[in-house]
Formats: C-alpha cells, structure tokens, sequence
C-alpha cells in the first residue's frame, strides 16, 4: 500500500510480513482464511471524516507450506529475499558460537563480533529483507551479555551454551532451508 499523503519522506510502500519460518510467533494461516492488517487512520479536525493514510494498490504474496507460491511476483521475491537473508545469518551466527566455542574467545571480544554483525545488516538505506538477520545478532548478543560469570580460567563460551546455541539455530536453519519454495516456482520468478 502506498502512503495517501505524498512528500518525498513519506513515499514507501507499507509493507507487514508474516513468515512463520523466520517468526515462531507468527501462527500460520490456515487454508480459505483471510488476515487482517492494521494500519494507522487518523481523524481529520472539525469531525471530518476519517482519513486513510494507505491507498490501494494492496498486494499479497505466499509461500504455502508445500513450497508453492501464490501472489505478486515483485512482493514473492522479497519474501524469498528476507529468508534468504534470515538464512544467512543464521549460518553466519552458528559459524562465528561454534569458532569461539573453539577458541576460547573473551566475552567482550565475541559481544562485540555480534555487535558488529548487528550492525552491518542495520542500516536505514538497506531494505527490511536486507535487515532482517539483525534480530538473529542482537538475540545473541543479549544472551551473551546474560551469561553468568564463569570462574577465572573457564573456556568462554561455555560449551554448554554453544550446544544449546548451535542446535536452536540449526532447527531455524532446517525451517528456513525445507521452506524454500519449488524450483519451478522460483524459476517462474524470474519471467
């Protein structure tokens, strides 16, 4: 949906995403049900009426559960983009646990190496599908930073804590790699 009001700071597209293959929370949609998306109304002064900040076009996409694909093609490929995306960064997160885990990185230093991460994929000029892999980061991050302090001379991180790190990660990894959609789907993408 395009904002009703055009400026040059107000012209992006409102875009809601619903992936429950990057978002647990996100219930799936079951079949012949539709989804609500809220978006801001506001009222005009004097008992106006009310006053979209949306237009039409509104568009959807989808990528069902058996890996076919429904909807917009331009709105399809973002949505394989931001797995993609989400993909990577989890495999980036589970390489960098699993090299400190060897290593016996200080916690400051492999915080840091997050932090980083974090912020190579936060900026304003990428797009939310580019962005998407800084939740992955700040997760671990936050982790990190909760971690009891270990007597002097223990290995950081904890090897208990990359097991348990590195087998969450690799179960979102086997989501987002067994909800790719068909090669033929992808392929149709690309006309």
């Amino acid at each position: 949906m395009n904002p009703v009001v055009r400026s040059a700071e107000n012209n992006v597209a409102f875009v809601d995403f619903f992936d429950t293959a990057i978002d647990p929370m996100a219930a799936p949609l079951p079949p012949k049900e539709e989804r609500t998306v809220p978006v801001t109304i506001r009222f005009r002064p004097g008992g106006q009426p009310i006053e979209g900040l949306f237009e039409e076009p509104i568009v959807t996409a989808g990528i069902l559960a058996n890996g076919t694909t429904t909807g917009d093609a331009a709105l399809l490929t973002r949505l394989i983009v931001r797995r993609g995306n989400q993909l990577a960064a989890v495999e980036m997160a589970m390489e960098m646990l699993s090299d400190a885990g060897r290593r016996n990185v200080p916690r400051d230093q492999l915080i840091e190496q997050f932090k980083k991460m974090m912020k190579s994929v936060s900026h304003s000029y990428l797009p939310p599908e580019q962005q998407i892999g800084s939740s992955v980061y700040q997760s671990l991050v936050g982790k990190l930073i909760n971690l009891p302090e270990e007597p002097v001379g223990s290995p950081f991180p904890p090897s208990t804590f990359v097991a348990q790190e590195t087998a969450m990660l690799n179960r979102q990894r086997v989501t987002l790699m067994e909800s790719q959609p068909s090669l033929a789907d992808v392929a149709f993408i690309g006309r």
